[in-house]
Parts: structure tokens; C-alpha cells; sequence
């Protein structure tokens, strides 16, 4: 017998699973989660204390708005899928349904993020959004990375952070098909530099080709506790 799992399905059932593990232990045999003294979770919003989330589940690595069709190529046949908000929004709420409190949004302005966009659904729909920065991997850099330093990337991500409230760093990628390029290195560093100047939490994403020369970084996801806050 074969059967249908759709997506929202498929939703549920990892968000239950989820709010599973999450639990005191003698409920699921989890230990009870503890941060640090003084964390936030920093929305589009406001700031709001990790224990604000727990009555539901959080999504840390989602794209409510992002378009990655070349700079340089032809134009795309058909419109990112996110261009529709009003079609976002509709999405949001059907997640909010299936038990969604919390949406960490890991798209950035190399990735043609609209920040406008994501505040509009947050408003829209109430939920938590967690915007985030940084650089995705060196084909969609813009061109004056190549000659800047890492010190300098990083003082821009960190006035960039303060500017737009951002609750995150990420994603945070790198090429394909080969092993990080010195460009994508210094990325990195930058990244880690802006980490250790605001305490936003960073998240990468793995390469996505094969073979014994590509490094795949793991994801990585915690709770910020802002230096800002």
C-alpha cells in the first residue's frame, strides 16, 4: 500500500518531533534546554527571551524571501518563487497552524533578501522572523569583496547587523565543486570576527557536490545573546 505524505504533512510530523525533544526530562527523556543568562532571540520586532518560543517549534534555516538567478545570465523564465508575498503570507499562516512560532529567514542582500519583504510578513502574520547576514558563497558575492579584507567585511556586517536588526549570521556558504576558494576563506573569517563582536549565532550551509576535495562544514545554530542588547 503506497501513501501520500504531502508537505504539510511532512511539517507536522518533523515539528512534533521537535517539540518532543524539546521536553523536561520524565516527558521525553530530553534534558530541559539552558541558556545563558541575559539570551535573546532577536526578531524583526523586538527581542524576545529563548522561553518565549517554547510553546511551539522553530524553523532556523528557511527562505522567505530569496532570488539566486544569475547576475549575469539571462533572465529567469519564471519570477523567484518568492516574489508573490502575498503567496508567503498565505504560507506563513498555514505554518503557523502546524505549530510554527519562530522562522529564522537565511537569506542576505548577496541573495537579493527583501527586508522589506520579510517585515511585511511578520506584521502580516505575527509570526517571529529572525533576519539574518552575511555572504551566501563567492558566485553570488558582489564584486568589491574581492578586494577588501576580512576586518573590513566584517566591520561593514557588523554596522549592516545594527542597521537592520538582525538576529543572525547565515547562511553561510561556499563553492560546490571545489575546495573553499581564499575568497570564501576570508568570508569566514569575517564572519567568525563579526560573531565574536555581537554574539549573533552563525549557521553554514554544506557544499552541495561530492568528491574528496570539498570541505563540507557542519550547520550550526544557537541562541544569540546580543552584545547590543
Amino acid at each position: 500500500m503506497t501513501i501520500k505524505q504531502t508537505r504539510r504533512d511532512t511539517l507536522y510530523w518533523l515539528a512534533g518531533g521537535a517539540v518532543l525533544a524539546g521536553l523536561p526530562r520524565g516527558i521525553s527523556g530530553a534534558k530541559a534546554t539552558r541558556f545563558p543568562k541575559g539570551a535573546v532571540i532577536r526578531t524583526l520586532g523586538k527581542d524576545l527571551p529563548p522561553d518565549a518560543l517554547a510553546s511551539g517549534v522553530t524553523l532556523f534555516h528557511e527562505h522567505l524571501s530569496i532570488d539566486l538567478a544569475p547576475r549575469n545570465g539571462p533572465p529567469p523564465k519564471q519570477p523567484a518563487a518568492t516574489s508573490d508575498v502575498n503567496l508567503v503570507i498565505e504560507e506563513v499562516k498555514a505554518a503557523q497552524k502546524d505549530g510554527i512560532v519562530c522562522i529564522v529567514d537565511g537569506g542576505h542582500p548577496d541573495m537579493r533578501r527583501n527586508l522589506d519583504n520579510l517585515k511585511l510578513i511578520a506584521e502580516r502574520t505575527g509570526m517571529n522572523i529572525v533576519s539574518s547576514g552575511g555572504y551566501y558563497m563567492e558566485r553570488s558575492y558582489p564584486p568589491e569583496i574581492a578586494s577588501k579584507s576580512e576586518d573590513q567585511i566584517a566591520e561593514e556586517l557588523i554596522e549592516e547587523a545594527r542597521m537592520n536588526r538582525y538576529g543572525a549570521l547565515g547562511e553561510i556558504g561556499e563553492n560546490p565543486n571545489a575546495a573553499m576558494s581564499e575568497t570564501e576563506q576570508k568570508v569566514f573569517r569575517a564572519v567568525g570576527k563579526t560573531h565574536l563582536r555581537t554574539n549573533l549565532s552563525i549557521f553554514t550551509h554544506n557544499a552541495y557536490g561530492t568528491g574528496p576535495n570539498v570541505r563540507r562544514p557542519a550547520c550550526v545554530s544557537s541562541t544569540c545573546s546580543s552584545r547590543w542588547a
